[in-house]
């Protein structure tokens, strides 16, 4: 009976642990992970319709003091692109444990259209 006992705690506690240990992905991980999706315009627009135009606008506009996303765009490489969604950048709050992957390979397909 002990013998079984001890098996069976030792068991729950394996199972219990299985997931501990598995480290968060690094931003350098999910980048390598993003950039061999491809991003899906119009579901890139309804997570910015969702997540992002309540500070850059509607129609990527901009609003106040964040720029329009032409503007936010303009001369950076996708890798960039995917570190802001990320991690943030500027004022702009990290929005990487709110996205899947494919939904920020989505976003950068999207912003990336010409107006």
């Amino acid at each position: 009976m002990r013998f079984t006992l001890t098996l069976g705690i030792i068991a729950i506690a394996g199972m219990a642990l299985a997931g501990c240990g598995e480290a968060e992905k690094t931003t350098a991980d999910r980048i390598e992970d993003i950039a061999a999706l491809t991003g899906n315009t119009a579901n890139g627009e309804a997570v910015f319709a969702d997540k992002c135009s309540v500070c850059h606008g509607p129609q990527g506009e901009g609003k106040g003091s964040t720029p329009a996303m032409s503007q936010a765009v303009d001369g950076r490489s996708d890798d960039d692109l995917f570190t802001g969604l990320i991690d943030g950048i500027g004022s702009m709050p990290a929005m990487g444990s709110q996205l899947s992957d494919q939904e920020i390979a989505d976003v950068v397909a999207f912003i990336k259209l010409p107006n």
